[in-house]
């Protein structure tokens, strides 16, 4: 699986051949990808946001932001208001309050690493409880 800036190719690893290209309205961007379980991780780095996609059908499974006080605020409609496919970045720097960097799964926890605070905040994948790792 490959990030490109609107969307993840799916390449056959032997001949590098695309299979698929997978794409909706919450790929922007993406610096890293994680691929588990039928599932990509991935992030809007400047709205500090977790979009979960299903890899057969590419739909929108899960999406969720962490916010500075690392509460987590599931599902803000007004998210799906625009195509982030099709917004450039505003600005040069980071962006966000954490600008999630990389991001992996391992078993029911989500591992993601900040560039602004320099740390790793974890989020328990089953009850949405995020923790910040210095």
């Amino acid at each position: 699986y490959a990030a490109t800036w609107n969307g993840i190719y799916e390449c056959d690893i032997n001949n590098f051949q695309n299979h698929k290209f997978i794409t909706h309205c919450l790929i922007n961007d993406p610096h890293g990808i994680d691929v588990k379980n039928g599932k990509i991780y991935s992030v809007i780095t400047p709205l500090d946001l977790v979009v979960v996609t299903n890899i057969n059908d590419g739909s929108i499974i899960d999406y969720f932001s962490i916010n500075v006080d690392l509460s987590v605020e599931k599902n803000k409609k007004e998210i799906l208001d625009f195509d982030w496919r099709f917004i450039t970045k505003q600005s040069r720097g980071a962006l966000g309050n954490w600008h999630f960097n990389d991001i992996r799964v391992e078993g029911t926890v989500l591992y993601l690493s900040s560039r602004l605070t320099s740390c790793v905040v974890t989020v328990d994948l089953v009850t949405k409880d995020p923790k910040s790792l210095y």
